[in-house]
């Protein structure tokens, strides 16, 4: 694991919605919170580097478009969010 000096729980069958999670802390809480068993949805700007990312994550990720500087990408996060594919977010981590 990435983290160091944190005893994480296991956090199967939890979701965690992380924005920012393309690089920093956001990455690394990402990569975290998959390594001890949550699914990941991954808000971010850049879906490609997203899709990369939520590749190479150990468990179950999701990438979801979303520009915190845009209503207009916020709105439709949220509708995709609250989609057809709808799942109660456990964790919400602000990091954008």
């Amino acid at each position: 694991m990435a983290h160091t000096g944190i005893d994480v729980p296991d956090l199967t069958g939890q979701t965690w919605l992380i924005t920012g999670a393309t690089s920093g802390v956001g990455l690394e809480t990402a990569r975290a919170a998959s390594d001890r068993g949550a699914r990941v949805i991954l808000a971010v700007r850049d879906t490609v580097r997203g899709r990369d990312i939520a590749a190479a994550l150990p468990g179950p990720s999701r990438v979801v478009e979303l520009d915190l500087a845009s209503l207009e990408s916020v709105g439709r996060a949220a509708d995709e969010l609250n989609g057809a594919e709808a799942e109660p977010v456990d964790v919400l981590v602000n990091n954008a």
